[in-house]
């Protein structure tokens, strides 16, 4: 799509990658550019520098951290986790269900719905800021502080430190609340049409024998969590990708160092502190013995007050100030090597307007990754076919065992089973009464032993129609054991009915009438457009004409299948 006239968003926008991005993007006339950054003092440079290049430009420039609430957007996790209050709060925003008030409250999302942006380029180096939290070294010290403390809270508040740095959930709630935000079918409807990530590998294009390492280990724990990261947040924006009320997902993965931002004489700092000089001559050289305490005593060194370190630099971004002979290591052939920020650049705005790079690593997954097979098709009749026979010869009823899950789909199959053993086909349940198809269902259950206790052994409780009854067995699936609250209403009944208990209620009935009544019409509009076309252009009555006749039996399968596509939009895009 054109950029010329359009709001953009740009996430981590005064980086190394984020500021060429910025003025490439700035060339081409947005309407507006919101440019997302923490606001360290490169960040204000850069901001700065890209006003005075662009004067009559619109740049709107926030500051804050886009995996925080906005609360917490511009304090440091440090800061979050020393406070008790904070901490907790964190911890609820993670791990706790998913819900509109963490969506709503998150940084990421008020950027989003606030300055509905048509295209959203993220630079962060998200799995850099995650990786190097250093959770191996937290669980170290967590272990050491379990074993010798005794204080139920401070173990509590220990452990909380702990699970709020772990890089995963973080990454997975921070793609979860990116999707609602960018989601076509917001009650506000997004405007966003392109997301467009640059990611990393994590290793600059090495492997396991990468020699750059940040400990003792080679590879270092933190740079393997750096590149797992880069692959998780990889697969999910996959599944964004392939997800039918999202924007076009794309991202564009060097693997290989990036560099430069520039090249300079002056004060080397190491992130935004400037490295202060120090001395220890010899006649204060700690003398090594049995042990090594360089916080003991005997470790003596002089500092140098303010003077800093100053030499000739270069600017590699986000990776911090190269020397000259660290620059020529890396670089070297063999080594990571490395690409511009402009060639990159380059890359994305070609993609945004829609020009085939060839470096869209969410294309190349989808082209690489094998799909449903013809094969596959065909095999699968033979394989429902034997089960059938043997399902009959057995006289049992092979509906649900919720190991696959979700508990919906086990509470779906049992409901549209106890549907069609009472009313065999969907016309003669459109034609009964809610109260009446509840009264039947309840008497299947009842009367029926073999069929009721299928249902609750596999977790799956049976809600009678006085709302007040649970048939159940010994653990139920929704809500879990751990999670199951003292106070019942009747908002939390309909909420775990829909979940995962088969809900023998009127109006749930009424809703079964509802959706066969619907499917009907599909079959009679289907059936009107066979008499005028016979293409392929027609799915269900041409790979399997029996499956939706009205003088036939309901089929569970492709009825829940029907209610997963048509009702909760869960259908493959490709």
């Amino acid at each position: 799509m054109e950029i010329t006239g359009r709001k953009i968003l740009i996430l981590g926008g005064t980086g190394l990658v984020g500021t060429v991005i910025s003025r490439q993007i700035l060339k081409e006339l947005p309407k507006l550019l919101v440019i997302c950054s923490i606001g360290t003092k490169r960040d204000r440079r850069a901001i700065k520098k890209l006003r005075k290049e662009f004067p009559s430009a619109k740049i709107t420039h926030l500051w804050g951290d886009i995996l925080l609430s906005e609360d917490f957007k511009n304090k440091s996790l440090e800061s979050i986790v020393s406070d008790n209050t904070r901490r907790r709060k964190l911890f609820e925003e993670i791990y706790t269900p998913l819900n509109d008030q963490t969506i709503k409250s998150s940084f990421l999302y008020k950027v989003i719905q606030r300055y509905t942006p048509e295209i959203i380029i993220d630079s962060v180096s998200l799995a850099s800021s995650l990786a190097y939290i250093d959770t191996f070294k937290k669980a170290k010290l967590m272990l050491r502080g379990l074993e010798s403390e005794n204080n139920q809270k401070k173990i509590k508040e220990t452990i909380e430190d702990y699970l709020v740095s772990l890089e995963f959930p973080r990454l997975l709630r921070h793609v979860q609340i990116l999707y609602h935000a960018i989601r076509a079918n917001n009650k506000r409807d997004s405007n966003v049409k392109i997301y467009l990530k640059i990611g990393t590998t994590g290793t600059g294009g090495l492997g396991f024998n990468i020699p750059y390492t940040h400990g003792e280990d080679r590879p270092s724990n933190t740079l393997l969590i750096k590149s797992a990261i880069s692959g998780a947040h990889t697969m999910l924006l996959y599944l964004l990708s392939k997800t039918p009320d999202a924007p076009i997902i794309k991202e564009i993965k060097p693997a290989t160092s990036i560099s430069w931002g520039e090249i300079n004489f002056g004060t080397i700092s190491n992130k935004d502190e400037p490295i202060k000089l120090q001395d220890c001559p010899p006649k204060l050289g700690y003398k090594l013995g049995d042990t090594l305490d360089l916080n003991s005593p005997a470790h003596k060194f002089i500092s140098l007050g303010n003077k800093t370190l100053k030499s000739v630099y270069l600017d590699s971004g986000e990776n911090g100030l190269f020397s000259l002979e660290e620059f020529k290591t890396l670089s070297t052939l063999g080594q990571m090597e490395f690409i511009t920020p402009e060639e990159i650049a380059a890359k994305a705005i070609n993609e945004i307007k829609g020009a085939n790079t060839g470096r869209d690593v969410i294309a190349a997954l989808e082209a690489a990754a094998l799909q449903p097979s013809y094969r596959a098709g065909l095999m699968r009749t033979t394989a429902i076919s034997r089960m059938k026979e043997i399902e009959k010869s057995k006289n049992v009823n092979s509906v649900a065992f919720e190991i696959l899950g979700p508990p919906r789909l086990s509470k779906l199959l049992i409901e549209a089973f106890l549907l069609k053993r009472a009313y065999i086909n969907m016309e003669n349940v459109t034609r009964e009464k809610a109260k009446n198809i509840s009264l039947n269902l309840q008497n299947i259950v009842s009367n029926n032993k073999d069929i009721r206790t299928q249902i609750i052994s596999i977790g799956i409780p049976i809600l009678l129609p006085d709302e007040k009854t649970l048939l159940a067995g010994k653990e139920i699936k929704v809500p879990a054991n751990d999670e199951q609250p003292k106070n019942i209403t009747i908002k939390n009944i309909d909420k775990w009915a829909n979940l995962g208990w088969v809900d023998l209620r009127a109006k749930n009935m009424n809703l079964w009438r509802e959706r066969f009544s619907e499917i009907i019409k599909e079959i009679k509009k289907e059936e009107s457009e066979i008499r005028r076309d016979l293409s392929s252009n027609l799915d269900r009555r041409f790979y399997n004409p029996q499956t939706w006749e009205i003088d036939t039996k309901i089929d569970p399968s492709e009825v829940v299948a029907w209610i997963f596509s048509r009702e909760e939009k869960g259908y493959r895009l490709r």
